[in-house]
């Protein structure tokens, strides 16, 4: 049975409205370009942990805030993908596009909880932002080189070359694992890593 025209109308009218709420609430917490961590809190306590490096001195600030950077651009992401659902919701409304991205934001989401999960501490963060730089720069050489660009998947390789030199100098263990899905002193994405379809790898071998 299909839904009134007028019921579907209010229906995309209450959606857009909560998509345009979450959206500038969102907007507005990611507004400034350096986050500054509330007085006595977690964060703050983390930014001043005293984590020590293979040479004897300890992590700087950039490294403890760089989990905290990855989260708002992973947030940001998700931002982004709630406004594309508001400029899918009109009339007519696709079946498909708003649920794929719908996932899309939802996905991310996890991975910014996963990656902020109160109580980890500075250590696990960083361990946790780590694992997932090091997938980025896989992947991207990966997609690279099915798409024979081989000037991307050198660019890719050199950013795993730099990802894995910082675990280094941080005196973190180095990664163990699949390569996809790398563990970082016990800290691994529980996102599953998707393989290039086989038709895109049929594709690329022509």
């Amino acid at each position: 049975m299909e839904t009134p025209v007028a019921e579907q109308q209010q229906l995309r009218a209450a959606l857009d409205a909560a998509l345009a709420a979450t959206t500038d609430f969102g907007i507005r917490k990611l507004r400034d370009p350096r986050w500054q961590p509330a007085p006595d809190s977690e964060a703050s306590a983390e930014l001043a942990s005293r984590q020590i490096r293979q040479d004897g001195l300890p992590w700087s600030e950039d490294v403890l805030r760089t989990p905290y950077a990855l989260a708002s651009l992973l947030m940001t992401g998700v931002l982004d993908n709630l406004g594309s659902i508001r400029q899918l919701i009109g009339d007519p409304m696709p079946a498909i596009g708003p649920t794929v991205i719908a996932r899309s934001a939802m996905e991310i989401g996890a991975t910014a909880w996963w990656l902020m999960q109160p109580g980890i501490g500075a250590r696990r963060r960083t361990c946790r932002q780590l694992a997932l730089s090091l997938v980025s720069a896989r992947r991207a050489a990966q997609v690279a080189q099915e798409l024979r660009d081989d000037q991307s998947r050198e660019e890719g390789l050199a950013q795993e070359d730099r990802v894995l030199a910082q675990i280094a100098s941080l005196a973190i263990s180095p990664p163990e694992g699949p390569r996809y899905r790398p563990v970082i002193e016990g800290e691994a994405s529980r996102r599953r890593p998707r393989s290039p379809p086989r038709c895109w790898n049929r594709a690329t071998q022509r």
